[in-house]
């Protein structure tokens, strides 16, 4: 009898101490899901490295961009809506026009550009 209480106690050790070990990964101090909730605790805040939210209803993926930016013309618009990507195919005089067109958006995403031409490059 006295072995069985002793494996019964190691048995409750083992079980508290992984119950205290689930509890600091999912729930605790080391929980991701505490510190997505502490940057979206305050709602309409931006914290950086949170997602920007666009809502239906306030313009979406236009309110990101500036259409009536001098020097820019919109040849075309693509997303990629589950990754939050969008793509703009764009015709500008310089790059102070690039950046009218892009102000908008820059507190909340973050803006790749790329020059592209229709000629290859000649070696």
């Amino acid at each position: 009898m006295p072995s069985l209480t002793w494996k019964l106690i190691a048995l409750l050790t083992l079980i508290f101490a992984v119950a205290v070990f689930l509890w600091f990964i999912f729930l605790g101090p080391l929980s991701r899901c505490d510190r997505l909730f502490k940057n979206y605790a305050a709602a309409g805040s931006y914290s950086p490295g949170a997602p920007y939210v666009l809502h239906k209803d306030t313009g979406g993926a236009d309110t990101l961009i500036d259409m009536d930016a001098d020097g820019v013309t919109l040849k075309g618009r693509w997303g990629a809506w589950i990754n939050h990507k969008v793509w703009y195919l764009v015709e500008a005089d310089d790059s102070g026009a690039i950046t009218r067109f892009l102000d908008p958006g820059m507190k909340h995403c973050t803006a790749i550009v790329e020059p592209v031409g229709e000629a290859p490059v000649q070696r």
